[in-house]
C-alpha cells in the first residue's frame, strides 16, 4: 500500500513538473513505457544537468523499470537531481533513508525532507514533523512538529490534520485544547482519515455539549476557509 501511495504522489509531482512545457523525447518515452529509448535519451539529458531527467533515471534504477534494479545508481541520479533543487528527488531520498531497512539514516532523511518541505511539499512537511515529534535525526521539538503539521494541514493533508488533533489532545507543541483537537480530528475524518475520527471520538467524551457544538462549527468554518487560519 505504501508503495502504491508513493507512486501516486510521484505521478502528481511529475504532472506538476511537466504541465507547462512539452515533454522531451526521453520523458515521453518514459511515460509511454518505452524504457530502452527513455534510458538512452534521459541519460543524455541527465549528463547535461537536466534535473528532471536525472530524477526519472533515478526512478528507473530504483524500481527496475527497463533496467536491472540498482539502488546505488538510483540514489546517484536522485542525489544529482536533488542537489539542483528537484523536489521529487529530495522527497524520494527522504523516503529512501527513512524506510530502507538496514540503510535507514534519520539524519539524511531529515536533510532531504527539509529541502522538499521548504519548497512547500505537504508530505515532506508531514514526514519532517514526525521526525521532530519522535526525535529521529533531530532533537525532539514538539513545537516545530506542530508548526510543520499545521503547514501541511493547511494544504489539506488529512494525515497532518489528524496529527494536529493529536497534538491539541495531548498539549504537544501547543496548548491542550479538546475543542481544536475535535475540530482537526473531525476535518481529517471527513476526508476519510480514520485516525482523525479516533481523535475526535476520544476527546468528545471529555467535552460538554456546548464545546462539541463549537468544535463542529469551527470545523465547518475551517473547511469553508480551505483550512487556512482555522
Amino acid at each position: 500500500m505504501k508503495k502504491l501511495v508513493l507512486t501516486f504522489l510521484i505521478l502528481l509531482f511529475i504532472s506538476n513538473y511537466t504541465w507547462s512545457r512539452d515533454l522531451t523525447i526521453g520523458e515521453q518515452a518514459y511515460f509511454d513505457g518505452k524504457y530502452s529509448v527513455a534510458l538512452s535519451e534521459l541519460t543524455l539529458d541527465a549528463k547535461n544537468d537536466n534535473d528532471f531527467a536525472q530524477y526519472l533515471l533515478g526512478r528507473m534504477f530504483m524500481n527496475g523499470m527497463g533496467v536491472d534494479q540498482n539502488l546505488e545508481t538510483g540514489i546517484y541520479w536522485y542525489t544529482l537531481a536533488a542537489e539542483q533543487g528537484n523536489m521529487p528527488a529530495q522527497y524520494a531520498l527522504g523516503i529512501f533513508y527513512d524506510t530502507n531497512g538496514t540503510q535507514i539514516d534519520h539524519k539524511s532523511s531529515v536533510k532531504w525532507y527539509l529541502l522538499a518541505a521548504e519548497q512547500g511539499y505537504d508530505r515532506a512537511q508531514h514526514n519532517l514533523a514526525i521526525k521532530y515529534k519522535n526525535g529521529e535525526g533531530v532533537i525532539q521539538d514538539y513545537e516545530t512538529a506542530f508548526n510543520l503539521y499545521l503547514l501541511a494541514g493547511e494544504q489539506g493533508l488529512y494525515a497532518s490534520q489528524a496529527s494536529l488533533g493529536e497534538m491539541y489532545e495531548n498539549g504537544y507543541g501547543t496548548t491542550k485544547d479538546y475543542v481544536y483537537a475535535h475540530m482537526w480530528g473531525n476535518i481529517a475524518s471527513s476526508g476519510g482519515n480514520k485516525r482523525g475520527g479516533y481523535v475526535r471520538d476520544r476527546v468528545q467524551s471529555h467535552m460538554s455539549s456546548e464545546e462539541i457544538f463549537t468544535a463542529h462549527k469551527l470545523a465547518r468554518d475551517c473547511i469553508t476557509k480551505n483550512y487556512k487560519n482555522c
